[in-house]
């Protein structure tokens, strides 16, 4: 049995966002004469929230495709120790909605769900809201370095069992089910999705002005690459606000992203963020994205 895997470029979309929205604090708090000191420094005991929706445009093939993302998320930091910090990340709420043509989307697991087929030969999207329905309060572990290299993952397979025992399908349908989870959620992608989240400080503290390149493998996407180029916009007290603009090149696959952020350097959390995406090849798409990020 076989079940359409999430758009490549909703993956992708996720990847630049997060590669570009991540901790980022020096132990003052504020900048000194030496400039901020840019690490990944979030504080055990404490609990973060990100809220992050997509709004997606574009066109293929004559077809025009629209696309609404929302996803809620909470971080905990469990653990410090020997240099690393535990992370415990929990989906809060997933939504999309989605028009392309003879494909067709519409759940957000903050509602009753809709839409419960469980015969994913008949109602393959069906099948998708049941997985993210079910992925709703579940959780998983990284252990992340102060560079923001992420070193382990745990909980993935954990997460995949209580999702698939959740649903209310047969054998072969769990089958299909874990199929799909593995291609999206397993532990080397989630692994390299959150290094190039959180792995992009520079080597020394910065002042406005000062600028630095990030460029990162993404072996997802055919071995092909981001480049982010950071500027330090304003240093406003805690508030650090920087330009954003990461370009990509895998096979067949162009597209680059412009925007701002702040980030509170006290806690490294991303208050605000706006950006913009556009991908010209292999798919002509723009898309606008906020984030919102608050300590609990």
């Amino acid at each position: 049995m076989k079940m359409r895997k999430l758009p490549a470029l909703v993956a992708l979309s996720a990847l630049l966002i997060m590669q570009s929205c991540n901790s980022s604090d020096n132990k003052a708090g504020a900048a000194n004469g030496d400039g901020v000191a840019l690490k990944f420094n979030l504080q055990k005991g404490k609990s973060y929230t990100y809220a992050m929706n997509m709004d997606m445009e574009g066109e293929t093939q004559g077809q025009k495709m629209e696309n609404e993302m929302a996803f809620d998320y909470t971080v905990e930091v469990v653990n410090d120790q020997d240099s690393l910090k535990t992370l415990k990340t929990t989906y809060d709420r997933i939504k999309m909605e989605m028009n392309a043509g003879a494909t067709n989307i519409d759940f957000d697991t903050n509602e009753p769900q809709k839409d419960s087929a469980a015969d994913p030969r008949q109602n393959p999207m069906g099948m998708m809201s049941n997985m993210f329905y079910a992925m709703k309060g579940k959780s998983f572990e990284m252990k992340v370095n102060e560079k923001g290299e992420v070193k382990s993952v745990a909980g993935i397979s954990e997460l995949m069992n209580a999702v698939i025992n959740s649903m209310q399908v047969d054998e072969n349908t769990k089958q299909g089910v874990a199929q799909v989870f593995q291609s999206q959620f397993n532990e080397d992608a989630i692994k390299s999705s959150f290094s190039q989240a959180f792995n992009i400080f520079p080597d020394k503290p910065v002042k406005v002005g000062d600028t630095w390149t990030k460029t990162v493998g993404m072996p997802a996407m055919a071995g092909g690459n981001i480049t982010t180029n950071y500027k330090v916009k304003e240093i406003n007290g805690n508030t650090v606000v920087l330009d954003v603009a990461s370009d990509l090149s895998s096979s067949g696959m162009q597209g680059a992203q412009t925007g701002t952020m702040k980030v509170d350097a006290t806690t490294g959390l991303v208050t605000e963020g706006n950006m913009e995406q556009k991908f010209t090849s292999p798919t002509a798409m723009t898309i606008k994205v906020v984030i919102k990020g608050t300590e609990k």
